[in-house]
């Protein structure tokens, strides 16, 4: 089996590596020195160790500190060349960091889904589900309109924003139109078309209750009389709000 390169080191500085151990810093003593580089280079280190004087190698000692902790389950420790420190990495939560790692750290790359039981009664409301996890990205929104399209749209819909006028209905293209939508205000569909579709106000209930020109609600049809906007404007104003359900008025 061959084994899979490591994670590449995490950004950032690396930084000083301590756990627990204080190395004693080495103090000037009276050991001995060679006298040339040749005798420097012919004399080893443990020949030096054990010729200094007791202080000196006292000073060279490391304290014992408490024993390096374990890596939980997941982790593992890798050497930087660059820096020759360690880091840490999780393959299958793809995390690489610095830090060395605890068992109760969590992380928002976690799959936040938990396993579920199959309930004994088969009821919906039984089974446990997991709401996902809210996404903290920010979706870039699109700049650029094609405003060739828009000015076409706007162009379409102008012959019908006319209300003293008769346009051709948009959905036969052959009766001309006496009736108004409100609150768009388009001139664009047959009382024909209007019936044989079930096109109607939202109050009316198994109407459709959209423009066929901008799918827009229809709260209001009226007649084309050049009165029109005045009278969708005082049934506007007429109009009382319904209280939401479980609300009563004192």
């Amino acid at each position: 089996r061959r084994k899979s390169p490591a994670p590449s080191a995490p950004t950032g500085a690396a930084p000083r590596r301590d756990y627990g151990a204080r190395v004693v810093e080495m103090e000037e003593s009276s050991a001995p020195a060679p006298a040339d580089a040749e005798d420097a280079a012919s004399v080893t280190l443990p020949e030096v160790y054990e010729d200094a004087p007791e202080d000196w190698r006292l000073s060279m000692a490391v304290e014992d500190g408490p024993e390096k902790p374990r890596l939980p389950e997941g982790w593992a420790e890798h050497i930087d060349d660059a820096t020759q420190h360690p880091y840490y990495h999780h393959e299958a939560l793809n995390v690489t960091q610095w830090e060395f790692p605890s068992s109760d750290q969590a992380y928002e790359e976690e799959d936040v889904s938990r396993a579920v039981e199959a309930p004994e009664d088969d009821s919906i409301e039984s089974w446990e589900v997991a709401a996902p996890a809210p996404s903290k990205k920010i979706k870039p929104r699109k700049q650029n309109k094609d405003y060739i399209a828009l000015a076409d749209a706007y162009k379409l819909e102008k012959q019908y924003r006319d209300l003293t006028s008769l346009p051709t209905c948009v959905m036969c293209h052959r009766n001309p139109c006496h009736d108004v939508l409100f609150p768009c205000e388009h001139k664009c569909v047959c009382r024909s078309c209007l019936q044989t579709n079930g096109i109607g106000e939202s109050r009316e209930e198994g109407k459709w209750p959209l423009c066929p020109l901008c799918c827009q609600e229809i709260k209001r049809i009226l007649p084309s009389d050049g009165r029109e906007v005045e009278k969708y404007w005082n049934w506007v104003l007429e109009v009382e709000p319904r209280l939401p359900p479980k609300f009563a008025q004192r």
